[in-house]
């Protein structure tokens, strides 16, 4: 079955985390965090390490990073919804 038509609601959605509130059919949070990512280019055969700061969805794990300087935060502050 295929349905084409205008969508219309008076509904009023809220995100119980954040003052945002919208007439509309669907509400969705998106969390992303800017956070340390490391990566190995190769050099001349010698393993360089190169950081770099971005934006992502998932928690980048710094535990294992070769070079000292570069932590990220243990765990997302929020979550996508």
């Amino acid at each position: 079955v295929h349905l084409t038509g205008a969508a219309a609601t008076d509904d009023v959605l809220r995100d119980p985390l954040f003052p945002v509130s919208r007439r509309a059919i669907h509400l969705s949070r998106d969390v992303e965090m800017f956070q340390w990512e490391e990566d190995e280019p190769k050099e001349n055969d010698r393993k360089v390490y190169e950081y770099e700061k971005v934006w992502s969805e998932r928690l980048i794990s710094s535990s294992g990073f070769h070079r000292s300087g570069h932590d990220n935060p243990s765990s997302m502050p929020f979550h996508s919804a």
